[in-house]
């Protein structure tokens, strides 16, 4: 299978989820995968939203379609996310749970960004694409990565979750 990629940097705000959702949406319509949208739009959507709200500076989205299509969110925040349980009547804490169920396997890495000597991280998810005959392709055996070690920031960048922040970035 021949290898696509894309890139785009995305300025933390409110439209980041919409524009990072239509950027993927276009993507995996140019290299004929529609298939893959429901999934990979719900998953960059979570990816994008926590980046947003937890992380820092830009969002650079990489997309990737090869054998798998892999979609990476990176920020410049120095925490590394990890799911949490919360009560049934919790409104937040979802979107990792619902990334581990839309995608094949996902995880986390921390990067440094060159030049700056800032560190970083990247939050990826991986979907099988189908294979010949409608089978689904792997990328081999998959290792279950939701579990790593890390810590989500349980404030935002300004000190507390902006609930007008968060209801723009799930509306948008």
């Amino acid at each position: 299978m021949e290898l696509h990629n894309v890139t785009k940097v995305l300025a933390a705000g409110p439209q980041a989820p919409s524009l990072a959702r239509r950027f993927v949406a276009r993507a995996l319509d140019s290299w004929d995968q529609s298939s893959l949208r429901e999934r990979a739009l719900l998953a960059v959507s979570e990816l994008v939203t926590n980046a947003f709200l937890y992380g820092e500076g830009d969002i650079v989205l990489v997309v990737t379609l090869g054998v798998v299509l892999r979609v990476e969110v990176r920020d410049d925040g120095a925490g590394l996310p990890a799911q949490r349980n919360y009560s049934p009547t919790s409104t937040t804490g979802r979107g990792l749970h619902l990334v581990g169920h839309m995608a094949d396997r996902w995880g986390t890495s921390a990067v440094a960004r060159e030049g700056n000597g800032r560190k970083g991280k990247a939050v990826w998810f991986e979907i099988d694409t189908p294979g010949p005959g409608g089978d689904r392709a792997t990328a081999g055996t998959p290792e279950q990565l939701s579990a790593l070690a890390g810590k989500v920031p349980s404030t935002s960048r300004s000190g507390g979750v902006d609930q007008a922040r968060l209801r723009m970035a799930v509306s948008a």
